[in-house]
């Protein structure tokens, strides 16, 4: 909220300097030209105290999303919503779940499927540092045999 005050006592600074300009006489877009200078030295001089709780906002906001990075911020109403969720997906799931963490054969690799065996066809895809090279580079042609004519 503070940053729409700031931005607010902005805009208000300009349009009075701009109708005392045009009041004066000045042309109205050489008295707009001017107007923006002069709220621009008015801003800095007489608004130092909504600059800076603005500036101090963004920071404060800066930091929780910093603090949260890869996850998402959410609302305590959504938050108790979603351990409600997840409450009744461990409930669901029984004994072989235990918070985030799996128990059992799932967690080695020896479930249905057995998700340590290499995918079919693993070997003909190129690395992902070969998928980023461009089409026409040596590096993309060379390292798929499906990428050459």
């Amino acid at each position: 909220m503070p940053v729409v005050v700031y931005s607010v006592l902005r805009v208000a600074l300009l349009v009075v300097s701009w109708l005392l300009l045009t009041w004066a006489g000045l042309h109205p877009l050489a008295a707009l030209l001017v107007a923006a200078f002069v709220a621009w030295g008015l801003s800095y001089v007489a608004l130092g105290g909504p600059r800076d709780a603005a500036a101090r906002y963004l920071a404060e906001r800066a930091a929780v999303r910093a603090a949260h990075a890869g996850r998402p911020v959410l609302s305590p109403h959504a938050r108790e919503d979603a351990d409600v969720e997840d409450a009744a997906v461990d409930a669901a799931l029984g004994d072989g779940v235990m918070g985030d963490e799996v128990i059992g054969d799932a967690a080695s690799g020896d479930a249905a499927g057995d998700a340590a065996a290499p995918e079919e066809g693993a070997a003909e895809r190129p690395a992902d540092g070969d998928r980023r090279a461009g089409p026409g580079s040596a590096q993309s042609a060379s390292a798929s045999p499906s990428s050459m004519p």
